[in-house]
Parts: structure tokens; C-alpha cells; sequence
């Protein structure tokens, strides 16, 4: 990109948009997020049909805070950190989930990242109130986080319609719940 400046022409850095970058950030995100799709639809249903607080929690929960130990670790306790993280947490779905949805804008946001971002918060609600009830067998109640998943799907698979909506045919689809 040339432009004018204070000091005549100049060179700036072009930043990628459009399908490059489309196509870069599905390859990056979109493994995560079929995989947490998976899990929600098998193993988080399994966990809260069965009853099971324990297998619940292990699912949703976050990965462990930061700890000065890790300071000491070559790569600073993240690897340790990351697999901490439940299968169908916010740190290893959602945030893949969002920055996907981000890859559809360009230089201002999107109404089709806003509408994808508004379901990932949903998701956010429903895995905090999830993790919540994994925590403390006696806020487990089957029927309620029955209720939670099935609002946590809905969101999920409008997340997917929203991203495959107007993909180019050469692009793989998110696949729903």
C-alpha cells in the first residue's frame, strides 16, 4: 500500500483481509471448535445424563492460574496450564470460537461477528453455570443442567450457522450439534 505522508510517498504494511485471511484462521480455530462441538455433543451429555458432578467439572473447567513456580519452567508453566483445561472450556473452545467469528469483519465489526459473538457469550453463561454445578455436588441437579446444555446447543449450532453462511463452497463447514 503507497501512501502520502508528512515526508512525500512511503510504504505501509497491508494488512491481510478477505479469504487469505479467512482461510488462515479457519485452519487455526475451526479444529478446536469442531473438536469442543464433539465433546459437547458426547461426552458433556454423558456426564450430565449420568449425574456425575466430577465428570461434569473436568469437561468445563478453566486451566489453573498462573503460579510463581511456573516462572521457573521453559515454557513459564503454560504447557502444564493449558492441559488443565477441560475439553469444553473457555480456554480451549470459546476463545477459539470468538476469534474466529472476529476473522469475518475487516476494518469495523461486523454484523455477522457481533450476531457470532452474541452466541459465544451464551455459550460463556451457560459453561459458567455448568462449571459452577461441576464444582459442588450438592448445586447439581440433572434436570436444570439439562435445561443449561440444551440452551448451550442452541447457541452452539446458530454459531455454526452463522459461520457457514455465505463461506465459499471451497470452505469445510462448521458441523452442527
Amino acid at each position: 500500500l503507497i501512501s502520502i505522508g508528512p515526508g512525500g510517498f512511503g510504504v505501509e504494511n497491508a494488512e491481510a483481509t478477505g479469504r487469505a485471511t479467512l482461510e488462515q484462521a479457519a485452519d487455526r480455530y475451526t479444529p478446536r471448535i469442531i473438536s469442543g462441538g464433539e465433546t459437547y455433543k458426547t461426552d458433556l451429555y454423558k456426564a450430565i445424563a449420568s449425574g456425575s458432578s466430577a465428570a461434569l467439572y473436568a469437561i468445563v473447567k478453566e486451566p489453573r492460574a498462573k503460579e510463581k513456580s511456573d516462572n521457573s519452567k521453559s515454557d513459564g508453566g503454560f504447557s502444564e496450564r493449558a492441559a488443565s483445561a477441560g475439553s469444553f472450556s473457555d480456554a480451549r473452545v470459546l476463545n477459539a470460537m470468538d476469534l474466529y467469528a472476529s476473522t469475518f469483519s475487516d476494518r469495523s465489526t461486523s454484523l455477522k461477528t457481533k450476531s457470532m459473538k452474541i452466541e459465544v457469550s451464551k455459550l460463556r453463561e451457560v459453561v459458567k453455570e455448568l462449571e459452577g454445578m461441576g464444582k459442588n455436588e450438592k448445586k447439581f441437579d440433572v434436570k436444570r443442567a439439562k435445561d443449561i446444555y440444551k440452551k448451550g446447543g442452541d447457541a452452539f449450532n446458530k454459531y455454526c450457522f452463522l459461520a457457514n453462511e455465505g463461506l465459499n463452497v471451497k470452505m469445510k463447514r462448521l458441523p452442527y450439534l
